[in-house]
């Protein structure tokens, strides 16, 4: 049975490539009988029979007519999937625990195109490693459907293979095509908050050395003095104890110095998590923080003298979005 799965699977990936865009039609639609189909077509071999060996022609009428309703069915799930143009949507990355929503533009060829397609999607199933997953639309009269999928472990996955079915009209026959997405996400692990980075360190331009610092941290301020009042500046920097002691003379502004930010270099050693899996998840927490808090940071994932990914000191998003990727690929 395996070798059988495994020769379909590879001529599945020859016939249909990798494309974020599939229409369908007379190449790529598969149909047969699912097992209420069966039955039906075994009660019409044996009322054919039946009919044929006792010379009935009621029964042979029966038969008949239960046959032209067979090929009508197929005729219908054909038409039904004929013509419709299927394309994936963009993919957002995630976290672990998190939903990962395939959104499937769905768009018919033939006239009246928006109402075709619109019900025609309300007849498609997705079939992934067996398990039938519903579509749903995005929103009423949208031709958006939405696949929702939950990954349970970090890293990078390539979309899997989605055999896109349907049973339309009387759940007598199944048919189906195959969706190759030529399309990666990233699963970040599940951030878990901790006393990170207790005795912060210091690290110089190129992420190099680290000094232990008791500098202060971001966002506190050190009063420098008192200067005149400028107008535009905020009554909570005014010296009020001053105006209080010196109603008439004019109002006076507390100084201070700019806050203070030090960089901070990341690492296993900066959470307290000895399970590689939970400091996984510490150290992308850390990140999310710094990052809220406009910080630049670095990461290092060394472990003993294997370096599985160095990252230098930085900020801005697409600085967090490179940690991120990191922690998740972090073998």
């Amino acid at each position: 049975m395996a070798i059988v799965e495994n020769r379909l699977k590879a001529w599945i990936k020859r016939r249909f490539e990798p494309s974020n865009t599939l229409k369908l039609g007379h190449k790529n639609i598969f149909i047969l009988p699912n097992i209420a189909g069966i039955w039906l077509l075994l009660c019409l071999l044996i009322l054919f029979v039946l009919g044929t060996n006792y010379q009935n022609n009621p029964i042979l009428l029966l038969c008949f007519f239960l046959l032209s309703f067979v090929i009508y069915i197929i005729h219908s799930g054909f038409n039904n999937l004929n013509g419709l143009s299927i394309k994936l949507l963009p993919v957002s990355n995630i976290y672990v625990n998190q939903e990962l929503l395939l959104r499937f533009e769905i768009t018919s060829a033939i006239s009246n195109s928006n109402a075709s397609a619109s019900a025609k999607g309300n007849h498609l199933n997705a079939v992934i490693d067996k398990k039938v997953y519903r579509l749903k639309r995005e929103s009423k009269n949208s031709n958006i459907w939405i696949l929702a999928l939950k990954p349970e472990q970090r890293g990078r996955y390539s979309l899997p293979l989605i055999q896109l079915r349907s049973e339309y009209p009387f759940g007598l026959i199944k048919a189906w095509s195959y969706f190759r997405a030529d399309l990666s996400y990233l699963v970040y692990p599940n951030p878990i908050a901790s006393n990170w980075q207790l005795e912060l360190k210091e690290v110089n331009e190129t992420g190099d050395t680290e000094i232990e610092s008791t500098s202060p941290t971001l966002g506190e301020r050190n009063f420098d003095g008192i200067k005149p009042y400028l107008p535009g500046a905020p009554l909570s920097n005014v010296a009020w104890k001053q105006v209080a002691k010196q109603p008439d003379s004019p109002l006076l502004l507390k100084s201070f110095e700019s806050p203070v930010t030090v960089p901070v270099s990341l690492s296993f050693d900066s959470v307290p998590a000895q399970i590689a899996e939970t400091a996984i998840s510490q150290l992308t927490s850390a990140c999310l923080e710094l990052h809220d808090d406009s910080r630049p940071f670095g990461l290092d994932l060394s472990r003993g003298s294997h370096i599985s990914s160095h990252i230098n000191v930085g900020s801005g998003t697409e600085h967090l979005k490179l940690c991120l990727e990191a922690l998740a690929t972090c073998k």
